[in-house]
């Protein structure tokens, strides 16, 4: 029976940097990382000659909050936590990147393209998109939102009303209902393929969606903005699925024995067997829950899942755009990246255009095995006039996956699924949870956080 101090499951950044920095404390550790699982959404897909950054691509190292030193206080089940702690994170990434500045995050609207008011709470560009007579209408009801305390977002981390609260209800009780209807229920419908009375409020930031203050908006339809946008950041002159690379690299070459494979996992007394041969007291995972509820040999209630499809295209001829949200009625597609131009090249144009699949396939059964969206992306390009002269390179490469959103159902079943192992030594970090969602920031978090709270 190998021995070990502590064994890490998973392949996530919260796994690959726990057990970094146990090696780094001088412990022993045995990482399980199964082929396909390194990085998770923060991986890279090699196609058309280009390492293609999968889930997102950008990195948030602003934020709201000071910044605190001690990370006794970091809590991951309080939403918003991570801001706190930036500067750790930043610590960490600094060691492998060198970061420039993406200064053009838009949405797609049907009147056209304004600032990204979906992940970095950019609104000067918002009111455009509305009539004269559409504006007065949501002011009055911007008005009567900043008169309720009802649902008011500044309760969402433990005011019992989002216990159960939808996020339609949430956002129609601070946005008023043009805006939500106008502005964030077409990219939410199409981001999910769940009408947004089907997720959770509490958890909107796990599939992106907004929820503002009354208050911030009114600002921002009276020219008298009182919130400034979160600046994002991505590495430069590579993607950010090469950290996995380099810390599983690291790993390797540091005495930590690495796994690929994971077969059983058994509670044996005070500790953990893994694979029949591996022992330890200490056990970490990042695991999707139902794995780890099956390598255990336990019944686990199955969580919903969307599936969503990725679009890698080589383009030529430049395209004059870095991230676009898709919100308008052109186009079925929820996010277009220009992977090549985040990275600070643009010799040639590397797209990555992401769909969920289970939204097209209900829309048009035929759209993937023809390869509609190849027409369609191209309508979009041209539409926006983003490019001249674009022409779609003959080599598509297609990646389906799924992916756990917090819809009510899901986080009702999540509730129940995370007492699976109470009273057992483990500790859960993000997929554990069953939501697949964990930003990178809390996924570094966590990881830290478990190592100096351990010892």
């Amino acid at each position: 029976m190998n021995r070990f101090d502590h064994i890490v499951l998973g392949g996530n950044i919260a796994s690959l940097v726990t057990a970094r920095e146990l090696v780094r404390k001088g412990a022993s550790v045995a990482l399980f990382s199964p082929p396909g699982m390194v990085g998770g959404h923060f991986s890279s897909h090699s196609a058309l000659g280009f390492e293609f950054d999968l889930g997102m691509t950008l990195l948030e190292l602003d934020s709201y909050h000071n910044q605190e030193t001690d990370l006794s206080g970091y809590d991951p089940s309080v939403l918003g936590s991570a801001g706190k702690f930036t500067a750790f994170v930043e610590k960490v990434l600094n060691e492998y990147f060198e970061f420039r500045e993406v200064v053009q995050i838009q949405v797609a609207t049907d009147n056209g393209l304004i600032d990204d008011y979906y992940i970095s709470n950019e609104l000067k560009g918002i009111p455009e998109v509305f009539s004269d007579a559409e504006r007065k209408l949501i002011l009055d009801e911007l008005a009567r939102c900043a008169a309720s305390e009802a649902c008011h977002p500044r309760g969402k981390a433990s005011a019992a009303v989002f216990d159960g609260l939808n996020y339609e209800q949430a956002s129609i009780e601070n946005h008023g209902e043009l805006i939500h209807r106008t502005l964030i229920e077409p990219l939410v419908a199409r981001a999910t393929n769940l009408q947004s009375d089907r997720l959770h409020a509490r958890n909107h930031r796990l599939f992106w969606a907004p929820l503002f203050y009354p208050e911030t908006l009114l600002g921002a339809f009276n020219g008298e903005p009182t919130i400034r946008a979160t600046r994002f950041h991505h590495p430069v002159a590579c993607g950010v699925g090469s950290l996995s690379r380099q810390l599983m690299a690291e790993l390797e070459a540091s005495g930590c024995i690495v796994v690929p494979e994971l077969s059983t996992l058994q509670a044996k007394g005070a500790g953990w067997v893994v694979n029949d041969s591996f022992r330890s007291d200490n056990l970490s995972s990042s695991l999707p829950q139902q794995l780890l509820a099956q390598l255990a040999d336990i019944e686990a209630t199955p969580l919903q899942k969307s599936s969503y499809l990725m679009v890698f295209l080589k383009l030529q001829g430049k395209v004059d755009c870095e991230v676009i949200f898709n919100a308008s009625g052109a186009g079925l597609f929820f996010r277009l990246v220009n992977q090549s131009r985040l990275r600070g090249d643009e010799s040639t144009t590397f797209l990555t255009v992401e769909y969920n699949l289970d939204l097209v396939c209900r829309n048009n059964e035929d759209f993937v095995r023809d390869k509609q969206y190849l027409a369609e992306i191209k309508a979009f390009i041209e539409h926006l006039s983003l490019g001249e002269c674009v022409v779609l390179d003959s080599s598509i490469v297609e990646l389906k996956n799924k992916i756990v959103f917090p819809d009510l159902g899901n986080v009702r079943l999540n509730a129940g699924n995370t007492e699976l192992f109470e009273g057992l030594p483990i500790m859960l970090m993000g997929p554990s949870l069953g939501m697949n969602g964990g930003s990178l920031n809390d996924q570094i978090l966590q990881a830290l956080s478990h190592v100096e709270m351990s010892g």
